[in-house]
């Protein structure tokens, strides 16, 4: 019998996959098992409070929960004294690009004790086909995908500023049912971003409906998370309500010191829809900024493109020409700023 102290100072999570403790179950009479977490303050995810027991398992299974079983009866034996032991978390909200096949071990999750990740692809690259990429994965962690509005979009109509054409949509909404028959589990969309920003409610609509037939959800990072959150609300609200799809919000924040405040009415308006029988659901994060790769106002230029229509040569030759310079940049970020802060500020 090897016996492993355990090093974390907080948490122990199963990262074996596992499918959660049974309530109830308890020791059985003579087994063996492979491995036992002794001591451990059990916090089983069923909303019972935490308690103080020995968690036993076989194989990839939790096989007995019991407030004592005897350590012989082990082959590994974990010290969980003065660590809480869960199911293994799951994240919701990854931002995950197909290349996570090349990081089969995807350490940076398993190391917080999250063992399912959702990818939900609203503003990456979707692997396609998913069923034959996903029959290929072989990961530590669960991965389950959506299908990826961003990445369907691109493939049909590029980065065109425009709705789409008959045509286009019916190919988009093609590309949605593959997915769904393939494993996605819903659509998803990150309104905020080129080209998604350019779609149309009614776009998604028609995008979703595929997606709700399928009994798929809908998740969004939201077209504007600041100054037009409310907008943004009454959009995702309408697209639960005419695709008849449950929705989520990822991330709600109402950005700005000039907004705060504002989330006591996109909570509301939550409210509201929920209680006219929609299902609409948000998550947040536990903590008070975000971050993206980049943030601008669509309308921003490098004087002669707009940084949201140009191609990568177009948006490199801007920034080479004579008159781009700090001053120009600084000036149209102090704008946006104060869009959103509410306050004007002087460039130093």
């Amino acid at each position: 019998m090897r016996f492993h102290a355990a090093r974390r100072p907080l948490l122990i999570a199963f990262v074996l996959l596992l499918a959660g403790i049974a309530p109830g179950l308890a020791a059985q009479s003579s087994p063996r098992y492979d491995v036992l977490i002794r001591g451990g303050t059990v916090v089983d995810g069923t909303g019972a409070g935490r308690v103080a027991k020995d968690v036993a398992l076989r194989g990839d299974r939790i096989v007995a929960v019991a407030a004592s079983i005897d350590p012989a009866l082990a082959d590994s034996v974990v010290d969980a004294r003065g660590l809480v032991v869960a199911p293994g978390f799951i994240d919701n909200h990854a931002h995950v690009a197909p290349t996570i096949r090349d990081f089969p071990l995807e350490e940076n999750f398993i190391r917080q004790g999250i063992t399912t990740i959702i990818a939900s692809l609203h503003s990456t690259d979707q692997p396609w086909p998913l069923a034959p990429y996903m029959d290929r994965l072989k990961m530590a962690p669960n991965v389950a995908f959506f299908a990826g509005h961003t990445w369907i979009r691109k493939k049909v109509m590029g980065l065109d500023n425009r709705t789409p054409t008959a045509a286009e949509l019916a190919s988009m909404k093609a590309m949605v049912d593959q997915s769904m028959r393939d494993g996605a589990l819903g659509l998803a969309t990150g309104l905020e971003y080129v080209p998604a920003t350019y779609s149309t409610a009614e776009e998604i609509i028609e995008l979703a409906k595929v997606a709700s037939r399928h009994g798929g959800i809908y998740v969004s990072h939201v077209r504007n998370e600041d100054v037009d959150s409310l907008k943004s609300m009454d959009e995702i609200i309408r697209i639960a309500r005419e695709a008849k799809i449950p929705v989520q919000v990822n991330h709600h924040k109402v950005a700005g010191a000039a907004q705060f405040g504002m989330s006591v009415k996109t909570l509301a308006m939550i409210d509201q829809a929920r209680a006219a029988g929609l299902d609409v659901k948000i998550d947040v994060y536990p903590y008070t900024a975000f971050s993206t790769f980049a943030y601008y106002d669509p309308a921003m230029s490098l004087y002669s493109v707009r940084l949201d229509e140009a191609s990568e040569e177009a948006l490199a030759a801007a920034a080479r020409a004579p008159k781009v310079s700090r001053a120009v940049i600084l000036r149209e970020a102090i704008a946006e700023y104060a869009s959103v802060a509410g306050r004007e500020v002087s460039p130093r």
